[in-house]
């Protein structure tokens, strides 16, 4: 999957991360008189709800994005057989193309 794709994928899921956390917060704070009864704005509810789903999955997507190509490429030259393995660079590069 694209990067992008990854990453408009975060930013729908963020967004419905801050709307459930906004909302929550809404619905608790009804029975007890309002808004006024939370600590915090319900807006702060759902940012902090946004910000802890968006922080970890940018970090592991950024890690993932760093590490992408030499991990498959590890990957998939420890599966060959050794006659097939490669011996100089130049073969390597045959065989990861």
């Amino acid at each position: 999957m694209q990067a992008s794709n990854l990453l408009l994928i975060l930013v729908a899921v963020t967004a419905v991360a801050y709307v459930l956390g906004r909302s929550r917060a809404l619905t608790q704070a009804r029975p007890l008189g309002g808004i006024r009864a939370l600590h915090s704005l319900p807006f702060y509810y759902g940012m902090r709800a946004a910000l802890w789903c968006a922080v970890p999955a940018t970090l592991l997507l950024g890690i993932w994005l760093v590490g992408d190509g030499q991990v498959i490429n590890t990957l998939i030259l420890n599966q060959l057989p050794d006659r097939l393995a490669p011996q100089t660079a130049t073969e390597r590069n045959l065989v990861l193309g």
